[in-house]
């Protein structure tokens, strides 16, 4: 999907995508000539999204991209993130950044994973991301626009 669908799909700006596209904040996208129009692949655009998700709860564009990734290479479709203070680093970038985060399997699965979550028991604050949510919110949007890509192209000929 172009940047475009992309900032309609998950709430962004294209100004703002493409300033953090120039930081390096979206994986395997390469900041090059402005003015290109630049086509994303599902995976990154999930990516964006959930970023955008997190910004909105006040999470800065670097730590959003970090979180975004950490949910995204995990074992679950949900991830919790929760931020411990009294817990001593383990030398994770997340832990440096200030968060901690858990995959788990399905949302009857919360009470357990927080239950579980280690020494310093349940976390008092956290949250959750619904990747399978934010995953069909953007194969939608993917699908409308291949739809408007054919009738447009149908249009021309």
């Amino acid at each position: 999907m172009d940047a475009r669908a992309l900032g309609e799909a998950a709430g962004v700006q294209v100004g703002t995508l493409n300033a953090w596209i120039q930081r390096g904040f979206i994986p395997q996208v390469i900041a090059d000539a402005r003015g290109r129009s630049r086509d994303f692949d599902l995976e990154t655009a999930v990516h964006v999204a959930i970023m955008v998700e997190l910004v909105h709860f006040g999470f800065g564009a670097p730590l959003a991209s970090i979180a975004a990734a950490y949910a995204l290479n995990g074992p679950g479709p949900f991830c919790v993130f929760t931020h411990e203070l009294l817990k001593p680093s383990s030398g994770e970038i997340a832990d440096k950044m200030g968060f901690r985060h858990r995959h788990f399997s399905s949302e009857r699965k919360l009470p357990e994973a927080l239950a579980n979550w280690g020494p310093g028991g349940t976390p008092s604050v956290y949250m959750v991301v619904n990747l399978r949510s934010v995953r069909a919110k953007i194969q939608q949007a993917e699908k409308n626009w291949q739809q408007r890509q054919a009738r447009s192209t149908r249009k021309v000929k």
